[in-house]
């Protein structure tokens, strides 16, 4: 199987699913353009009506983050996980790392298998996960293979590699 030379930037957000249904809840659409988030799930049962999404900074994917909004039908409580958005950054927002610079960087650790491969500059904490550490945001850039997997993150700017799944 030959190679795929086809490299294709992410720059667009667009929700992940259709959230029209959630247009008559001004509480909760408000938010979502507000923030400028990406749905990927909409909610709706009998006990609650919400979303699940990425957050979004300065029309940057922010890999390491995800914003939960949710009412309930019963009580009229919300309930909600995460932050819809990231504090300011102290860090410049443009790479010094060339996007095609970081795609052979990624095919120097992972085996792509021929799948093409997609790239999006974003923003990393890179201490997520880690109890009591603070939060240490980086640009990043992802590069993944079409489907998602396998990909590798890595500082925009030194080339540190922070997150590589071969998918094997």
């Amino acid at each position: 199987m030959k190679e795929c030379t086809r490299y294709t930037q992410i720059t667009k957000y667009d929700h992940l699913v259709d959230i029209s249904y959630l247009k008559k809840f001004p509480e909760i659409y408000d938010t979502i353009t507000k923030y400028q988030l990406q749905v990927y799930r909409v909610a709706d049962d009998k006990y609650q009506y919400g979303f699940k999404s990425y957050v979004i900074y300065k029309h940057l994917m922010v890999f390491s983050q995800q914003y939960f909004l949710y009412k309930g039908k019963i009580d009229k409580q919300f309930l909600v996980i995460g932050q819809p958005t990231i504090d300011s950054v102290s860090f410049s927002l443009s790479p010094t790392i060339g996007y095609r610079s970081a795609i052979d960087l990624a095919k120097s650790k992972v085996n792509f298998r021929q799948k093409c491969i997609s790239y999006h500059l974003g923003i990393l904490d890179i201490n997520k996960g880690i109890s009591n550490a603070t939060v240490d945001h980086k640009l990043v850039w992802k590069v993944e293979a079409d489907g998602g997997c396998p990909y590798v993150i890595l500082d925009a700017n030194t080339a540190q590699v922070y997150s590589i799944d071969d998918c094997m």
